[in-house]
């Protein structure tokens, strides 16, 4: 699984030349504490996203998150990609690796195609 995330994170990578985007990258961390009650642990969690978009509907990310849920501790890593089929059809690919996995799934994959129907305005909220 995590091969097949390297993969798709090379394979999108390859497109680097065509930017079209002045600032294509994005960095996104995030931390978040869930306070619970009856004697139970607080729920615990650091994410962070690394994300390339040199242009409209092509884009890959990769990351990971560390979790705490029940007083368990696990750790994910992951990765995906848009990737334009058509003018108006975009592939997504997206997987997950936990060597711990106590908590979170010990891997998760993910494809989907979409289709915008509408054009103008609010199918541009459609794509990535």
């Amino acid at each position: 699984m995590k091969r097949a995330v390297l993969a798709v994170l090379a394979f999108t990578g390859a497109a680097a030349f065509a930017q079209d985007r002045p600032d294509p990258w994005e960095l996104r961390v995030e931390a978040q504490r869930d306070n619970l009650d009856n004697g139970y642990a607080d729920w615990k969690e650091i994410y962070s996203q690394l994300t390339w978009r040199p242009r409209r509907g092509l884009a890959a990310f990769g990351g990971a998150r560390r979790t705490e849920r029940f007083d368990l501790k696990d750790t994910e890593g992951f990765g995906g990609a848009y990737l334009p089929l058509a003018s108006r059809t975009t592939l997504h690919v997206e997987g997950s690796a936990s060597g711990t996995h106590r908590v979170l799934p010990e891997w998760m994959a993910l494809a989907e195609i979409s289709q915008v129907l509408l054009a103008g305005s609010f199918g541009s909220y459609l794509s990535p």
